[in-house]
């Protein structure tokens, strides 16, 4: 019987571990290599199994691709349930309309409304959704900022034109309701101020 070369083998210390685990010494050349045998089969099993991919929390995954828009068949490939596609894609356009500025407050939102239409408290909603973490606050660390705490000084150039445009109903806000509008103006407002803060 010639014995297998495996020196020409890509496995790992704990791959030949696991092929070899029920071999022992007393065992003869044949009744060894049956046992390795039959534990390849389990191990070729396990190789082939498609590795399982960690999806991102809701409030990670809302700004992933940003530019891009949420596609049904994607979010579910990803492995996400019919409810959270739908919670993505209504916190995404809260976030794309500028009602929310932050992925935690737009999920919030969505959590109060899925409350609501259950009839209890946020605290008491019990749903299958990985809300991912949602403590508020920014993010600490780093060197603290002086001014034009969200961009550069044309930022705020685009700012104020944007609130021009939301306050005459031109542009992209010609559709918007007045009480859109109204909720636009008061992030965009908010926003300016922030960026002229000392």
């Amino acid at each position: 019987m010639e014995a297998p070369d495996f020196t020409k083998t890509e496995m790992t210390d704990a791959d030949m571990d696991f092929m070899l685990q029920d071999v022992t010494v007393a065992d003869s050349g044949e009744v060894a290599l049956a046992k390795a045998k039959k534990r390849a089969i389990e191990f070729d099993a396990r190789k082939k199994k498609p590795p399982v991919k960690k999806r991102d929390s809701l409030n990670i995954r809302i700004m992933k691709n940003f530019n891009e828009p949420l596609d049904d068949v994607g979010l579910a490939q990803e492995g996400y349930s019919v409810q959270e596609i739908q919670v993505l894609k209504n916190a995404r356009k809260r976030l794309e309309t500028g009602e929310e500025t932050h992925p935690n407050e737009a999920l919030l939102r969505e959590k109060e409304l899925l409350a609501d239409e259950a009839g209890v408290d946020v605290d008491e909603l019990t749903l299958a959704i990985d809300w991912g973490d949602m403590t508020p606050g920014n993010a600490s660390g780093g060197l603290p900022r002086r001014r034009y705490a969200f961009g550069s000084k044309g930022e705020l150039t685009d700012l104020l034109q944007r609130l021009k445009q939301v306050q005459m109903g031109e542009g992209i806000y010609a559709d918007y309701s007045s009480s859109n509008r109204k909720a636009m103006q008061r992030v965009l407002t908010n926003r300016i101020n922030v960026l002229l803060s000392p």
